[in-house]
């Protein structure tokens, strides 16, 4: 079981000691185990057809006791769930799998697991969490900037109590016309009362990149969506080259020395009319790479692949079984101590978040999911249309030379997460 001293959570929160490590993502360089060999499979429910592996191994499902699942891109395209993705869920619960959402989403946990059940996943009371960068990011604001929501004072660097005071960001955030995005209004809803997004850089302690479309003036506890006193950004959500606007404020913002916290560190993702739409991530490696706000903490990025967004999970994942262990029985502790270890996989489809960030975990298997964001490099095309009812998995060698071009090798591999 892993050391709750250093790395249990308190609920859907990092430990603050771990956010020095969560900081500066692009800089990093992550140890991964050595996973130099992996095992495809037709689905998670057909046993494995290597001709190495498949006299001793079954299905996927049937291997792993608890599954990190990522969201997009393997459970549903941000418009519908992706076929056979709530079958598949309906036999893990029905096998009584542990199940925990890890997502890169900028949308809080609740609104994350509220959105699963509006697409038809049965996520009632059947998800132990979700643990979303989003929900990471926000905690961390309002520990460090806010005033816990309570109406607390907060203490000032030279020893004073300063009541609420006021503290504003630059807010890069979904515009409120795009309906393939959650209501940017649910992030600003869990921020504490003392903070607030503005337009104006002069009077900005730090920056948000939370979506990409604008920036965004509003009160936090105005539960519109209209948009108010927004700024354009231009058009780089559908066009990487579009910098004009982002640059002219990510420059403004440098010139002040303001931290930017990133709340959605994907790079591309891939929407349901399979257009490829750019995101947060980039913005906050733009502030990295152009504008050298790398040190001291000056962009701070949540989710994965930083590992303790992962070793949360696994730790939800064990505190629900001991949780369990103590409903079912009256043992001493002693007993509960040595409750067994479980076989836990991640499934994602992105090679460096999701791959990258399970193989540096000890205790995680990764299942690697090719129907997502990496589908064009490796998917069978016919006619320029993916055929997902014709989907072959590519040649060993194939799959061999894309991990090692990427950087990373997952334990299995998969089409489509579906039985």
């Amino acid at each position: 079981m892993t050391n709750k001293a250093t790395t249990s959570i308190r609920r859907r929160r990092l430990p603050s000691l771990l956010w020095a490590a969560v900081a500066l993502t692009a800089t990093c360089t992550y140890n991964t185990q050595a996973v130099t060999a992996f095992t495809t499979h037709e689905s998670f429910t057909v046993p494995s057809s290597s001709s190495s592996s498949s006299s001793s191994y079954t299905s996927l499902i049937d291997s792993y006791d608890a599954f990190i699942l990522d969201q997009f891109g393997v459970m549903h395209n941000g418009k519908h769930p992706l076929e056979g993705a709530k079958e598949l869920i309906d036999l893990m619960i029905a096998q009584k799998k542990k199940l925990i959402i890890l997502s890169n989403t900028s949308s809080p946990s609740k609104t994350t697991l509220q959105r699963l059940g509006n697409l038809g996943f049965n996520s009632n009371d059947h998800f132990l969490d979700a643990i979303t960068s989003g929900e990471e990011a926000i905690n961390y604001i309002n520990t460090i900037y806010g005033c816990n929501g309570s109406g607390k004072s907060i203490e000032s660097k030279n020893g004073s109590n300063d009541i609420k005071k006021k503290k504003k960001f630059i807010w890069f955030t979904w515009d409120p016309l795009n309906e393939n995005v959650p209501n940017p209004m649910y992030f600003i809803s869990q921020l504490d009362e003392n903070l607030e997004p503005t337009t104006n850089i002069d009077e900005a302690d730090f920056i948000v990149a939370h979506g990409v479309g604008v920036i965004r003036d509003c009160s936090n506890n105005n539960d519109s969506d209209n948009n108010n006193n927004s700024v354009s950004i231009g058009n780089f959500l559908n066009d990487d080259t579009d910098w004009l606007k982002i640059d002219e404020l990510l420059y403004e913002c440098s010139k002040r020395n303001l931290p930017l916290i990133c709340a959605n560190p994907d790079m591309v993702v891939k929407y349901h009319d399979n257009t490829i739409k750019n995101m947060p991530g980039q913005i906050a490696q733009r502030y990295i790479t152009k504008f050298h706000m790398n040190n001291d903490q000056k962009t701070i990025i949540f989710g994965k692949p930083n590992k303790e967004h992962f070793q949360a999970c696994v730790d939800v994942i064990y505190q629900n079984q001991q949780q369990e262990q103590q409903s079912n029985s009256h043992e001493n502790e002693q007993h509960q101590q040595s409750l067994p270890r479980l076989r836990i996989a991640h499934v994602g489809d992105s090679m460096s978040h999701d791959i990258a960030g399970a193989n540096s975990v000890d205790g995680i298997d990764s299942i690697f999911i090719i129907g997502g964001i990496h589908s064009d490099e490796l998917l069978t095309l016919s006619n320029g249309q993916q055929q997902q009812q014709q989907q072959q998995l590519p040649s060993d060698k194939q799959l061999k030379e894309f991990f090692e071009q990427k950087g990373h090798t997952p334990t299995h591999v998969v089409p489509m997460f579906q039985i």
